[in-house]
């Protein structure tokens, strides 16, 4: 029976971690499939954990596209960042990769 239970927690944190929700992204506006948004996510927590350690309690809370491309794609969106419980704004750029994929660039919203 232990065996078992053990072997449902490792297919449930498996099924997590390979982005498998019935849900969103990550909340708000944002367009980025799971794929970019954990990406974009795992960037962001990683730079605020180093540019303000202390906090273990990280999570992206929400996301609005501020710019389109011409082709109506989002260009530029803002995410919040809950950092123990304040808000923190970054900025993230999203461009085509010529390649069918999208680079993107972060940085913290002034």
């Amino acid at each position: 029976m232990r065996a078992l239970r053990n072997f449902v927690y490792v297919l449930l944190a498996t099924l997590l971690a390979s982005g498998a929700s019935a849900g969103p992204a990550v909340p708000g506006e944002s367009t980025a499939d799971a794929a970019l948004a954990t990406d974009v996510t795992r960037f962001i927590v990683t730079y605020d954990k180093a540019s303000v350690p202390g906090c273990d309690q990280r999570k992206i809370v929400d996301t609005k596209v501020l710019e389109l491309w011409p082709n109506r794609h989002p260009r530029l969106e803002r995410w919040t960042l809950d950092r123990c419980g304040t808000a923190i704004d970054y900025l993230v750029l999203f461009s085509p990769n010529g390649e069918g994929g999208t680079n993107f660039a972060v940085r913290p919203e002034s």
